[in-house]
């Protein structure tokens, strides 16, 4: 008997055995048709491999994964898995927190296409254009869009997680967060040293309102989220998960949706590609507000840049395999509390042990 086939048989026999000990009870079923764009079709239509999804919800239903919210699963742009927890729907929106950016990021590339800017090497104080700033130093004259896109602008914003020196905190109470920032000291040559900081996706906010003489929340409507078909929760800014994936699908397809251009993809390519190597020691590289990482499964490499933000939401994206994966979850960190980092890489495990293995080999 053929080895592989012995192998396959007692995978499934673990399976269903493991099944038949504990109270799980489940059954696949293909994500309804809505009417969204989002075009549903089976796991066993695009090669996924039912069992090791199966067993992605068991192990759920187990809690070795907590406060998992949604998981929906894009593959060859088709919508083959869908699944809410804890209460949620697909019509529950979701704070994208940090997550956002990555429309941030869009929305940049979406005002150079039109002609509102020019391009990301465009100087962010001519844009301003402030009369004076505080803790001149000349090297602010240096300051271009993409060094707040890729988080290297250099200016001394504290540590993300110290709410005593953090900017992000003060930058909120200030009448003008724009000129907060601006006015902060620089510490490193822009373009040369990677913080995370909020204060850098805000202040290209500002600088996007400003361009296109336009509330870039009436940007964003006009030209990203009605063009996808996407509603805003109205009080914390939150789209659903479908909505998520629309985003996804979005740069899957290097800017367009259903047919329609909304981004360039000389943005797109321009925007997901690794501009910071290696901003830490968990991540391959850092574009314009993506992230990029590389997993190895069974010596198979898949390339992935994705938007997270915190408490688990993310958009995955894999384009070798036409694969987009969104996530959301409830494991929010705070200045007054963290979870384990086991809990906080939930994403990535879910992704690694989960999901490419059930990839057509």
């Amino acid at each position: 008997m053929n080895s592989k086939f012995v192998k396959v048989l007692i995978y499934v026999f673990v399976v269903i055995f493991s099944f038949a000990c504990s109270s799980f009870n489940y059954s696949y079923k293909i994500p309804s048709d809505e009417n969204d764009g989002l075009n549903p079709a089976s796991l066993e239509s695009v090669g996924l491999d039912s069992l090791k999804i199966i067993d992605l919800i068991r192990s759920i239903n187990n809690e070795e994964f907590i406060n998992v919210h949604s998981i929906l699963i894009s593959k060859n742009n088709k919508l083959v898995f869908e699944e809410y927890f804890d209460g949620n729907t697909k019509h529950t929106k979701h704070s994208l927190r940090s997550a956002a950016k990555s429309l941030t990021s869009a929305l940049t590339g979406i005002a150079i296409d039109k002609g509102y800017i020019k391009n990301s090497d465009q100087k962010v104080l001519n844009i301003f254009d402030y009369p004076s700033i505080k803790n001149w130093d000349k090297r602010k004259r240096k300051l271009k869009i993409k060094h707040l896109l890729t988080m290297s602008a250099g200016l001394d914003c504290g540590k993300i997680m110290d709410p005593n020196s953090n900017c992000g905190q003060k930058m909120n109470e200030v009448r003008d967060p724009f000129r907060y920032i601006l006015d902060l000291p620089i510490v490193h040559e822009p373009g040369e040293h990677f913080a995370y900081s909020d204060a850098y996706s805000l202040l290209t906010i500002g600088l996007i309102g400003v361009s296109t003489n336009m509330q870039t929340t009436i940007f964003q409507e006009k030209y990203l989220l009605r063009p996808l078909g996407i509603e805003k929760d109205p009080n914390n800014g939150g789209i659903s998960s479908r909505s998520m994936l629309k985003f996804g699908l979005l740069y899957l397809n290097k800017g367009t949706w259903n047919g329609e251009r909304i981004v360039s993809e000389k943005w797109i390519n321009e925007s997901t590609g690794i501009h910071v190597k290696n901003p830490n020691n968990y991540m391959d590289g850092y574009g314009y507000y993506w992230w990029h990482k590389t997993f190895e499964i069974n010596g198979n490499f898949y390339n992935t840049f994705f938007a997270a933000g915190n408490g688990g939401q993310y958009i995955f994206i894999i384009p070798q395999e036409k694969l987009v994966v969104v996530l959301t979850g409830g494991n929010y960190v705070g200045f007054d509390f963290q979870p384990s980092f086991k809990v906080r890489s939930q994403p990535y495990y879910i992704l690694a042990d989960y999901i490419l293995p059930a990839l057509p080999e």
